[in-house]
């Protein structure tokens, strides 16, 4: 595991944007501009930085063509495409658990409000 953690194996997993932008490309063959009306919200320097690390890590293949203006088209590798099923998982789980999530949340919350001020504090 300390190979993701340090950011080693996937750098672009440290990056905020990544799992929106690989959620994007799923399925699809799409230039820079779709990418960015599917991400709202992103700027295009910050997507030009994520679809870069994601091609380098091998995820992301970038096709140019030599055209006017010119052409540029991404799509996720193999590798990609596994790790967006495995995003698409941690996504369900996530949306499935939501109900006990927020309850988890309010009881949280509730325990953290009783805790005398001193406690909270840290001190």
């Amino acid at each position: 595991m300390s190979g993701i953690t340090d950011g080693r194996t996937f750098p672009a997993l440290r990056l905020k944007w990544t799992v929106e932008v690989i959620a994007a490309l799923d399925g699809r063959i799409v230039r820079f501009g779709v990418i960015q009306r599917l991400v709202p919200g992103i700027t295009p320097k910050m997507l030009s930085a994520v679809l870069h690390q994601l091609a380098r890590d091998g995820l992301v293949h970038r096709r140019q063509y030599p055209s006017i203006p010119p052409r540029v088209d991404y799509e996720l590798t193999g590798l990609g495409t596994r790790l967006a099923q495995l995003l698409s998982l941690l996504t369900d789980l996530a949306v499935s658990s939501s109900d006990e999530i927020e309850a988890s949340r309010q009881r949280y919350d509730r325990r953290d409000r009783s805790m005398p001020s001193a406690i909270q504090r840290g001190n």
